[in-house]
């Protein structure tokens, strides 16, 4: 730290009973065309990948939040919504993941992860204060990391970003499926061993 060696410290194995997974979907008009279809394929490749440990809860939004599928959804009920996905309506991400938050307690024994994949062109975008007090604050307060995945050719990579990084998450574009698939091979490894700093 400021360059400044630190000895003091210990690795530890972090083991957690369980995962919780909201994914949140923009179904929004601008997502129409490839953008739907790559966001039907994440939606069933990351479902379909999931392991005992992972509780999986959908949110679906236009110009306000249209489907949810709590945590007690089975898979089946999952890929059903995904193939389902259809694109009309303006935007409003902001809501949705307020809502997705509110989906999530704080558990010692559980992890808490939300994954929004969008465009990220929002007709009611929000400042980025706004976001950092109403959606990064209280995910920090709760223990949930937020990840954003951009889909499409017209990505507003830096406000997809704004929901991601004030939580200890990160914003990756998604080119191809093989960019999905190693992004949710690095989650998976993720929750499956976590590890932290710990003080002596």
């Amino acid at each position: 730290d400021c360059g400044a060696e630190i000895t003091d410290f210990t690795v530890e194995d972090i083991s957690y009973d369980k995962t919780n997974i909201i994914l949140v979907c923009d179904v929004s008009g601008s997502m129409d065309g490839s953008p739907i279809q790559d966001l039907k394929t994440a939606v069933s490749m990351f479902v379909n990948d999931k392991t005992d440990k992972e509780r999986i809860g959908l949110v679906t939004f236009s110009s306000s939040v249209e489907d949810v599928y709590g945590l007690d959804s089975t898979v089946e009920e999952l890929n059903a919504a995904a193939s389902s996905l259809d694109a009309s309506g303006g935007t409003n991400m902001y809501d949705a993941v307020i809502h997705a938050i509110s989906m999530l307690e704080a558990e010692n024994d559980a992890m808490n992860i939300i994954i929004l994949m969008s465009d990220g062109n929002d007709g009611n975008s929000r400042s980025e204060s706004t976001i950092n007090a109403n959606i990064c604050q209280p995910c920090l307060n709760n223990g949930i990391v937020l990840y954003s995945i951009g889909l499409g050719n017209s990505v507003d990579s830096a406000y997809l970003d704004t929901f991601a990084s004030g939580t200890g998450g990160s914003y990756l574009y998604v080119s191809d499926s093989q960019t999905l698939a190693a992004f949710y091979e690095y989650l998976h490894n993720l929750i499956a061993e976590v590890q932290r700093l710990a003080a002596p």
